[in-house]
């Protein structure tokens, strides 16, 4: 998928339509699937499809239907939650949900959580060292 793509792409979950997001590949088109979103901030589709979004403003992540634009938690408990990746099955890490975690009030440092897919649990996969406290984008 071309980076011009994504950036049309995140720009539609947005709401917004910059000339750029609409000229910028030939043959793709921005459509708007949601709105409402409080300051999302990065996105990654899972192994069977669903289109998860990083609510930075709410702490949350949320699955966001692309038919239908309904918005549902996902996972909570983040910090500030930014990058977002999916690991598929097979080998190691385990698969789920990476996401990219801001710092903590408590240790002051940004990690990255694993969320279970199957029982959406939040665990610590890494922790940052002193002075890395943005993990940002994964």
């Amino acid at each position: 998928m071309r980076f011009a793509h994504l950036l049309g792409l995140f720009a539609g979950l947005l709401g917004i339509s910059p000339a750029w997001a609409q000229t910028a590949s030939s043959g793709f088109t921005v459509t708007q699937v949601t709105s409402g979103l409080n300051k999302p901030y990065g996105l990654t589709v899972s192994s069977d499809g669903r289109l998860l979004v990083g609510e930075y403003g709410a702490k949350r992540v949320v699955e966001v239907n692309v038919t239908s634009g309904a918005v549902t938690p996902y996972a909570t408990g983040f910090n500030f939650p930014e990058g977002l990746t999916w690991k598929p099955d097979g080998g190691s890490p385990a698969e789920g949900l990476y996401v990219s975690d801001g710092q903590t009030a408590i240790s002051g440092l940004g990690r990255v959580i694993h969320v279970d897919p199957t029982t959406r649990a939040l665990s610590t996969f890494a922790t940052g060292a002193a002075g890395d406290n943005w993990p940002f984008n994964l």
